[in-house]
Order: structure tokens, then C-alpha cells, then sequence
């Protein structure tokens, strides 16, 4: 299972956060730092639901942490299938 989670945090207290991310382990694939709405962009990967819940409560309770909304991926269509070949 894929997930792509969107968090928002308080002013200054983004690289502490960033830190307790990488200490959730390897369920977080990909992490990106954000300009707009929200500050970082999680890629998750989980073998359950289970084990999303487990993480997102992780996620949830980092200090700092203001706002959190995900995305579950429910199927994947690959790139050499979108792209127009001539």
C-alpha cells in the first residue's frame, strides 16, 4: 500500500520535525520540503492498513506537527503508459 501524506507544522520547528520523520523507519520512501499550503510531502509505503494507522499517529504527535492530511493510493498507471509516443 502507497500513501502520500501532507503535513503542516509550526513556524520553526520544521528541521526537528523533518528529524522525527526519519525516525519512523522505513515505511517513509520519499520526504520533500513544501512551498505553499503545506511544508512537507511524505511518500509511505506500508504492507497494511495497519501499519499506516501505526504511522500516522506517529506523524500526529510529533511536537510541532499542525495540521496532517493523506492521500492512500488506490491504483497506479505508469509512466510509459500516460506518455504520447510518435
Amino acid at each position: 500500500m502507497l500513501a502520500y501524506v501532507l503535513i503542516t507544522v509550526n513556524q520553526g520547528s520544521l528541521h526537528s520535525i523533518v528529524d522525527q520523520i526519519k525516525l519512523i523507519g522505513e515505511s517513509i520512501r520519499e520526504l520533500y520540503y513544501l512551498y505553499g499550503q503545506y511544508d512537507i510531502l511524505i511518500k509511505m509505503k506500508s504492507l497494511s492498513e495497519s501499519g499506516f494507522d501505526k504511522n500516522f499517529k506517529l506523524l500526529k504527535n510529533i511536537p510541532g506537527v499542525k495540521f496532517i492530511d493523506y492521500l492512500i493510493v488506490s491504483d497506479r498507471t505508469r509512466e510509459e503508459d500516460i506518455l504520447v509516443k510518435y
